[in-house]
């Protein structure tokens, strides 16, 4: 898979030429919390946020604009621990 990789989360990553990532502070998962009215979606975050371990980087991913023309498109947040993901949080797809 190409990717992109950045550190800045000032703005929510958006559809590039290749999927892109970047590491996050929890606090982005907190915002979705609590600009959210959604019991589901909710709980969803809050499952996430308990699979999160000390030695575990927490990932912004959205794949590129190939994929959503293709109705394949995704955008959200990935637990990753020695190089595997092990909590997957979608907050958007086609």
């Amino acid at each position: 898979m190409n990717h992109r990789e950045d550190t800045s989360e000032e703005n929510p990553l958006e559809p590039g030429e290749v999927d892109a990532r970047r590491l996050v502070s929890i606090d982005r998962i907190r915002s979705l919390i609590n600009s959210s009215g959604n019991p589901q979606f909710l709980r969803q975050c809050q499952a996430f946020i308990e699979a999160i371990e000390p030695e575990d980087r927490l990932i912004e991913f959205c794949t590129s604009k190939e994929s959503w023309r293709q109705c394949q498109g995704s955008y959200g947040y990935l637990v990753e621990r020695q190089g595997s993901t092990v909590a997957k949080l979608i907050t958007r797809f086609n």
